[in-house]
């Protein structure tokens, strides 16, 4: 998305992109009458592509889907625009990665709240779950999942 793309008017524009990176902006930046001529602008310049399909890899943020919106020429030639559920990126047959924060285990093995589990943990386990599911998903794979409960807390005298 950083770098400069010649516009296809022939071609239809496929666009893959994580929500909250500022892509959003970036592919309305693409149809927002971008096309130049003599060095100036034009102002009704033809559109870069003949049609727009944006997928997000996982569920968009209210202000990519602002953004979308706010492009009168992106919005007038968008096929489709959808949430495609990629919450991984494989790297060959056997292994792939997630999107993660740079350093996962705080939120689950920090320092207890005062609810007793560390601040941040169910938004860490949702998201790991959701991570997974839509690998297994994509893999048609019905995984068996093994878990240890966490002790009970101990009982207050």
């Amino acid at each position: 998305m950083h770098r400069r793309r010649e516009p296809a008017p022939h071609l239809d524009a496929v666009y893959f992109i994580t929500p909250g990176t500022g892509s959003a902006a970036r592919v309305a930046a693409d149809w927002a009458g971008g096309g130049k001529k003599g060095g100036r602008k034009e102002k009704h310049a033809p559109p870069p592509y003949a049609a727009a399909h944006v997928f997000f890899s996982s569920p968009p943020t209210p202000a990519d889907l602002d953004a979308i919106k706010g492009c009168p020429g992106l919005v007038a030639s968008l096929q489709s625009c959808a949430d495609a559920g990629l919450e991984f990126i494989p790297l060959d047959a056997y292994s792939c990665v997630t999107h993660a924060p740079p350093s996962p285990l705080p939120p689950l093995f920090g320092p207890a709240g005062g609810d007793g589990e560390p601040p941040g943990a169910r938004a860490a386990v949702a998201s790991l779950g959701r991570r997974l599911a839509t690998l297994f998903a994509a893999a048609g794979e019905t995984p068996t999942i093994r878990f240890r409960a966490p002790p009970p807390p101990p009982r207050r005298p």
